[in-house]
Parts: C-alpha cells; sequence; structure tokens
C-alpha cells in the first residue's frame, strides 16, 4: 500500500497488505490517525516511512505499529527527522526477530541513525537491541557513531551480528582513541559473512589504520569496499593496500580522497593488478598527478571486467592521459568512464579519442573541465558516432567555442539514446548555438540539457529556443546566460510553457528584469512537476517577485528554490513569504545577496519554522540585523535537520549571536555553518561560539 501527499491523509487500513509506504506527511499524520483510532494494521512484512518528522508522540505510534507486526523483515525509515527519541523504538526492535535489513538514516535511504549523533544512552539501547536482531543482514549507521566507536557496549552488540552481509559506517571515527581501544574493528572480524563494507570519512590514520588493515584480512567475502575520505598518509597506504590484495572476491572499491603521493601510488598498483574481479573502481580527487598516474595506469591494462571507472580531479594532465589511454584499451566491457577536472587538453585528447573509440558499451562519458578547446573536441566528434549506448555526455568548460560547438554538431546527432547532455561554460555564442541548434532538436530522448554561460545573445537565445521546442521528455533545463543583453526571458518562456514535463528549471546570469519575470510567470503555472526553481542573478526586483509569488505558491510541494541575488529586497520578502507558507517540502532554499533586512528576515521566520524537511538555507549578505537574526533563531529552533546554515555578512551582532549560539548547538545534524564574517561580533563571543562549535567544521572532504 502506497500513500503519497494529500492521499496520505485519507487512507483505508483494509487497503494495507504486506508492504505500506507512507510518504511526505507532515507531523506522522498517518501514524497519529492509526492511534487516535486505536487500530493497526498487521500482517505487514516491510514498512517504508519516508518524509515524516518522527516526535515522541508519533514514534510511541510506530511503536505500537511494530508491535502489532512481528513478522516485519525490512523497516526503512528514510529522509525522516527524528528527536533524540529513537532509543524508545528499542523494545520493539527487539522483538523483530526475523527482521533482516535495518537501516537508521535521516537524509537517504533504509533504516538508520543518518546523522543523528546519538548519545551514549541511545548507543547502549541500540547496542541492546543487536543482540536480539539475529537475522539481520544488513545495517546502516551511517553518521550517527561519533565517538562512541570506542564503547564496549556497541562493540560487543555488533559482534553478535553474524547474519550480517552489508554494513555502512560512514563517519564512524576510527581515528586514534582518546576513550579507549579501538575495540569496534576487533568487534567486525566476527562478521565473516560481510560482502559490503563502507568506512567512509572514519579518520582511518596510523594505529587505526593498523586495525582496519588487520580486519580486511579477515573479510574473505568482501565484495564491495569503500574507505574514501580517510587522508590516508603514505604509510597508512602502506598497511592496508597489502590487505586489499587479497580480497580476491571485490567488486567494487573506493579509495577516492586518499593515497597522498607518488610512492603511494606505487604501492598501489601491484595490489590492484590481484583484484582481478574488480568491476568499479573510484579514484576521485586522490591527487594523482602527473607521475602518481604513469605510476598507477599502466596497473589498469589487468582490470579487464571493469565496468566503471571514476578519476574525476586529479588534475594528471596529458602526459599521464598518455599513459591511461594504453590501459582503458583493454577494459571492453566500461560502461561509465569519469574523467572529469583532469588537464587533458588537445594533445591528450588525440591520444585518448582511439582508446575511447574501443569502448563500444559506453553509456557515460564526463570529460568535462580538460581545456579540449576545439582542437580537441575535433578529434572526438566524429567517433561519437561509435557510441550507441551513450546516454549522458559531459563537455563542458571546455573552452570549445564557436569552432569547436560546429565540429560537436554532426557528431552528437547519431546519439540517439542520449538522455542528458552538458556544453555549459564553452564560450560557443551566436555562431556555436546556430550550429548546434539543428543537432539539438534531433536529440528527442533527452532529459537533461545544460547550456548555461556561453555568452549567448538574443539572436542565440532564439535559435536555443527552437532548438529545444521538440525535446518533450525534457525534466531538467539549464539555461543561464551572460551576454547581459535584454529579457531573454520573453523568448525562452511560451517554449519552456510547453515542457510539461521539466522537474528542474535554472535560470540565470540573465539579466532579467521585472518584464521578463512577468513573461515567466505563465510558464511556472503550467510547470506541475517542477520540483527545483533556480533564479540567481536576476534583476527582478520588486515588481518581478509580485508577478512570480502566485505561480509560486501553487507549487506546494516545491523541493529547492535558489532566488539568490535577484534585488528583491525587503518588499519583495514580505511577498514572497506568503507564498511560500502552504509549502512542507523545501529542502533547500537560498536567498543571499537580496537586502531583506529585518522585516524581510521577520516575515519569513514563521514560514520557515514549518519547513521540517529544511536541509540547507543561505541567507547571507541581507542586513538582516540583531533583530532579524532574533526573529530567524525562533524559526530554526523547530528545524532539526539542517545541514547547512549561511547567515554571514548580516550585521547580527554579538547579542544576536549570543541567542542563536543555544539554537544552533541543537542542531545535530548541521554540517556547515557560516557565521562570522560581517556580523560584527566581538572576540569573548566569537570565543564562546567557536568553543561550542568546533563540531560544525566543514567537511571538505566528503563525497557528494
Amino acid at each position: 500500500c502506497f500513500f503519497k501527499q494529500k492521499t496520505a491523509y485519507e487512507f483505508s487500513l483494509g487497503l494495507v497488505g504486506s508492504e505500506m509506504c507512507i510518504r511526505d506527511s507532515i507531523n506522522g499524520d498517518i501514524l497519529s490517525i492509526m492511534s487516535k483510532a486505536g487500530v493497526f494494521p498487521t500482517g505487514i512484512l516491510h514498512i517504508k516511512l519516508v518524509k515524516i518528522v518522527l516526535r515522541k508522540d508519533n514514534l510511541d505510534s510506530l511503536q505500537e505499529l511494530l508491535v502489532n507486526n512481528k513478522k516485519l523483515t525490512s523497516l526503512i525509515l528514510d529522509s525522516n527527522n527524528f528527536d533524540r527519541d529513537f532509543s524508545a523504538l528499542s523494545p520493539a526492535l527487539q522483538e523483530l526477530k526475523g527482521l533482516t535489513t535495518l537501516a537508521i538514516r535521516r537524509y537517504y535511504s533504509y533504516l538508520n541513525l543518518e546523522e543523528s549523533r546519538l548519545d551514549n544512552d541511545s548507543h547502549m539501547n541500540l547496542a541492546a537491541t543487536f543482540k536480539e536482531l539475529k537475522s539481520l543482514t544488513m545495517l546502516n549507521l551511517s553518521g550517527s557513531m561519533d565517538y562512541y566507536m570506542y564503547q564496549k557496549g556497541f562493540a560487543d552488540g555488533l559482534k553478535g551480528l553474524t547474519g550480517l552481509t552489508s554494513l555502512n559506517l560512514r563517519r564512524g571515527f576510527f581515528g586514534e582513541a582518546t576513550t579507549g581501544p579501538l575495540l569496534v574493528p576487533e568487534a567486525l572480524k566476527e562478521l565473516k559473512n560481510l560482502t559490503t563494507l563502507k568506512l567512509s570519512s572514519c579518520n582511518i590514520r596510523d594505529e587505526a589504520a593498523k586495525a582496519v588493515g588487520s580486519l580486511l584480512k579477515e573479510l574473505k567475502k568482501l565484495r564491495v569496499l569503500d574507505l574514501s575520505c580517510n587522508l590516508f598518509s603514505t604509510s597508512d597506504v602502506a598497511i592496508i593496500v597489502p590487505a586489499l590484495s587479497e580480497l580476491k572476491s571485490l567488486k567494487a572499491l573506493n579509495l577516492g580522497w586518499n593515497i597522498p603521493d607518488t610512492e603511494g601510488y606505487k604501492i598501489l598498483a601491484p595490489a590492484l593488478k590481484e583484484l582481478k574481479s574488480l568491476t568499479s573502481l573510484c579514484l576521485q580527487y586522490a591527487e594523482i598527478k602527473k607521475e602518481s598516474g604513469l605510476a598507477l595506469f599502466p596497473a589498469l591494462k589487468e582490470l579487464k571486467f571493469l565496468t566503471e571507472l571514476n578519476l574525476k580531479n586529479n588534475r594528471f594532465g596529458p602526459e599521464a592521459t598518455i599513459a591511461l589511454a594504453e590501459a582503458l584499451r583493454e577494459l571492453k566491457f566500461l560502461t561509465k568512464l569519469n574523467l572529469d577536472e583532469n588537464d587533458i587538453g588537445s594533445e591528450g585528447a588525440k591520444a585518448l579519442v582511439p582508446a575511447l573509440k574501443e569502448l563500444k558499451l559506453l553509456t557515460t562519458l564526463n570529460l568535462g573541465s580538460n581545456n579540449l578547446e576545439s582542437a580537441g573536441v575535433a578529434f572526438l566528434a566524429p567517433e561519437l558516432k561509435n557510441f550507441k549506448f551513450l546516454t549522458s555526455l559531459d563537455l563542458s568548460r571546455n573552452s570549445l567555442k564557436e569552432e569547436g560547438a560546429a565540429s560537436l554538431a554532426p557528431g552528437i546527432e547519431g546519439l540517439t539514446a542520449l538522455t542528458s547532455l552538458h556544453i555549459e561554460y564553452n564560450e560557443i555564442k551566436k555562431a556555436g548555438i546556430l550550429a548546434l541548434v539543428g543537432s539539438l532538436n534531433k536529440l528527442i530522448t533527452l532529459k537533461t540539457l545544460s547550456i548555461e554561460s556561453n555568452d549567448l545573445d538574443d539572436d542565440a537565445i532564439y535559435a536555443f529556443v527552437l532548438g529545444i521546442k521538440d525535446l518533450k521528455l525534457l525534466t531538467s533545463l539549464w539555461c543561464y546566460f551572460n551576454n547581459g543583453v535584454s529579457d531573454k526571458i520573453s523568448a525562452l518562456s511560451p517554449i519552456i510553457q510547453k515542457l510539461t514535463n521539466l522537474t528542474a528549471l535554472h535560470i540565470g546570469l540573465s539579466n532579467t528584469t521585472s518584464e521578463g519575470a512577468k513573461a515567466l510567470a505563465p510558464a511556472l503555472y503550467e510547470l506541475k512537476n517542477l520540483a527545483t526553481f533556480t533564479l540567481n542573478n536576476n534583476n527582478i526586483g520588486v515588481a518581478g517577485i509580485k508577478a512570480l509569488a502566485p505561480a509560486i505558491k501553487e507549487h506546494k510541494y516545491l523541493i529547492n528554490l535558489y532566488m539568490t541575488e535577484t534585488n528583491i529586497g525587503a518588499e519583495g520578502c514580505i511577498v514572497l513569504a506568503p507564498a511560500l507558507k502552504d509549502n512542507r517540502f523545501l529542502s533547500k532554499f537560498y536567498l543571499g545577496n537580496n537586502d531583506i533586512g529585518s522585516e524581510g528576515a521577520k516575515a519569513l521566520a514563521p514560514i520557515i519554522k514549518e519547513w521540517k524537511l529544511l536541509k540547507e538555507c543561505c541567507l547571507n549578505d541581507n542586513k538582516i540585523g540583531k533583530e532579524g537574526a532574533i526573529a530567524l533563531a525562533s524559526a530554526f529552533k523547530e528545524i532539526k535537520s539542517l545541514t547547512r546554515l549561511s547567515i554571514e555578512r548580516n550585521n547580527i551582532g554579538s547579542e544576536a549571536a549570543r541567542i542563536l549560539a543555544p539554537v544552533l548547538k541543537a542542531m545535530r545534524s548541521l554540517d556547515k555553518l557560516e557565521l562570522f564574517p560581517g556580523n560584527d561580533i566581538d572576540e569573548a563571543t566569537r570565543a564562546f561560539l567557536g568553543s561550542e562549535f568546533s563540531i560544525y567544521e566543514p567537511r571538505d572532504y566528503e563525497q557528494t
């Protein structure tokens, strides 16, 4: 039985079968209805709750639901908001003897405690629950462990889960113990049936590296291993890599954000040669410069069954690309290749393209940010016809210019399966878009198209409009412009209005004034499926937001709204706020650089208070001042899900900062707090805030 949005409020218990899914139900209404009725469905094997705010009252209802369904095998709480009451579920969970899937996760899938940062008592209750769940096969505790990896009770609880095949301890803090020995890695040695282990961002350094190296030698059945974002030293690599080479059944390996230097890659290369069964390898952001690439890439030849290779952002340059090309010729089964941000250049492209030509099964090719220029794309374009299965192509940020666009046009015509095309930031200008327009019109399977920031003038925009008018399957359209000419949106709006499948519309840097906003409003009304709307860097002003507000109000299920630097001011913010009143699903809200002042902040505060699913809120550079900050503090107090908050450069002052302090400290999910710059906070208050929020340092090495 599946309940979604409005229909979730009206359901019959007689409809509930062996599966029950409730989503987008604010304040857990369905659970509350069950509780008030005193009737709970039985016979359910799988329960999934999505985007529900779980507080004490409906957690009690959920507990009762679990008690009435003791044969449950799968419990998934996806994108829910927990208060600190989760441990109340422990007694009910302990009775679910047949449960095989348990993930306790806030923002993603499965039932887990993602980002919950539970206290010691909650961990001990969870550990006690583990001891009863003998049939558990999947456990996701991503982001919830903090320093409790050292707790004996918790380690003992894990040790008993001998049937576990999948375990996620991301952000588990395996780092050097300050409160006791590293007990969890030792406990995991008992889990001989593990096939999936994720230890991303666990600070596996020094003694922890030794513990994990020893652990890996015991887990002979591992097929998926994620050790990304641990910032290994060369000595850590020397400890862990020999253990990797013994994992003969390994299919997927992620070592992104790790290997520090060429010496590390010289250690890794021979170990990779031993992983003959590997099908997926991720080494993104892994510092593979020229010498490291020359040491590593020849080893890739041995990975004959590789289907996915991610080498994003390593800047290894054209010479190492030549070595990579030789290896790619041997990887006949490759379907996904990410070479974004590697400074390949036209010389590297010349060597790379003949190798790519051999990869007949490619579905995804990312060559963005490689300085290919027109010469590089001239090598690639004629060979695109060989990629019959290609669904995604990224050539963004390559300085293709007009000549490169002209070379690309005939090449993309043959990509009959293409669903995603990125050619933004290429300076293709009018001549380039005129060359491409006929080819774009033939890509009828296209769902995502980005041509932003290509210096397009009015004539080019009209040509572009003609090029997309038949792309009825488009779901995501990026059309930022940066030539500073007049209201291009007026030309786009009638066509956009007909692209009724759009879920994401991004328009920016267009010098769009209030007249352009008025032209866009009818299109917004028609885009019933819109989940993301971007109008950044446009001069729409108060008149523009007045035109758009009624249309925005219709989108009650909008998830992401970006309106940075739109010059709406306090008056415009007062207009926008009521338009968002009925939206309960907003996840990202960006309204920076709009000078909304204290009055605008006061208007927003009661609206923000109701956004229980809000994850990112950016209100920087708005001159909200002391009164505005205090008003927002009362709103943020109600939000338990924020991961990013940006309120810098608002002149809030020390008094307001101290009022915000306890509110911010209670945000256990907060990853990134941007507060200090431009807020006139005195040294004493800075010192106080610094001690309070040391846990909220930005996590620069997290995966996206």
